[in-house]
């Protein structure tokens, strides 16, 4: 589950994580998290070599698709990666620059 949180910061460019508990439907505590500290959160129990052969995989999907220097939106289909045009104004392949750095710092 964490990788997951994860990779959907990464992919929507957050870095930052609000994390809410509640109790008897009422929310209780607030927590902050950084892209950093979710993603040690995460990585403490992954399956490395699995998650870096899914990446691998998902990158040569998305470069055997790539035609031109256009911007893709990433659609889930069967399983399966498939890049679909979209507009430069809705959507960017890559999360923002902060974010990668933050990643490989």
């Amino acid at each position: 589950r964490g990788t997951q949180v994860m990779f959907q910061m990464i992919s929507s460019g957050s870095s930052t994580l609000c994390h809410g508990e509640k109790s008897t439907g009422f929310l209780t505590h607030v927590t902050l998290k950084s892209l950093s500290n979710v993603s040690l959160d995460a990585l403490e129990y992954a399956n490395i070599s699995s998650l870096q052969k899914n990446i691998v995989q998902g990158m040569d999907a998305i470069q055997s698709q790539l035609k031109d220097d256009g911007t893709y939106r990433v659609r889930f289909t069967s399983g399966a990666l498939k890049l679909v045009p979209a507009s430069t104004r809705v959507f960017s392949l890559f999360p923002p620059d902060h974010i990668v750095e933050a990643l490989i710092s």
